[in-house]
């Protein structure tokens, strides 16, 4: 009796380009829905020419976005209860020594200046020009629904760039920066 064995060399390429493949199929289904999220996250905020804010600051001196005019504004509401807003304040405090930063505290319980003033020295927050929005005025204004919400306002007045939730403080550095190169 005569056995026909054949030994089979496939090769491993076949195996390995479907791995690959998978791989990407999952990569961009990840893209896709952690774009599909962060869209419906901004679907109800502003776009195009930023609202006037006409709000005072700490300090007591009214804050208008005419101020701003010829500069890319990091725009950053945020609020005291906020463990993403905590988290980010170090990123806030960097980013406000090369650019300019305006926060706006929203959403919070006790919008009383004393509280905010001991909230900020308590978390070490420096140099923040920050505007108390007390009756939530301004996060309606801009269509917040969450925060942290942070927006990248051009030289002109309009927004380039908007974020709700987390973001790097790269992320933030490069659309400041790709702002100003526009404007530029």
């Amino acid at each position: 009796m005569h056995m026909d064995v054949r030994i089979s060399h496939k090769s491993s390429k076949p195996r390995k380009k479907r791995r690959w493949s998978r791989w990407l199929v999952e990569i961009l289904i990840v893209i896709i829905v952690l774009f599909a999220v962060r869209t419906w996250q901004q679907h109800g905020m502003v776009s195009g020419e930023a609202p006037e804010i006409m709000l005072e600051d700490l300090s007591g001196k009214t804050v208008s976005l005419n101020d701003y005019k010829g500069k890319p504004l990091l725009l950053h509401f945020w609020a005291t209860w906020c463990k993403i807003c905590e988290f980010e304040q170090s990123w806030i405090n960097e980013i406000n020594k090369d650019w300019t930063v305006l926060t706006v505290m929203t959403l919070s319980p006790d919008t009383s200046k004393e509280a905010l003033q001991r909230y900020m020295k308590q978390h070490k927050i420096q140099h923040w020009q920050t505007i108390i929005d007390k009756d939530n005025s301004l996060a309606e204004h801009y269509g917040i629904t969450a925060v942290p919400s942070t927006f990248v306002i051009d030289s002109n007045g309009e927004i380039r760039f908007k974020e709700v939730g987390i973001t790097t403080p790269w992320g933030w550095r490069l659309r400041l920066w790709l702002t100003d190169l526009i404007d530029g």
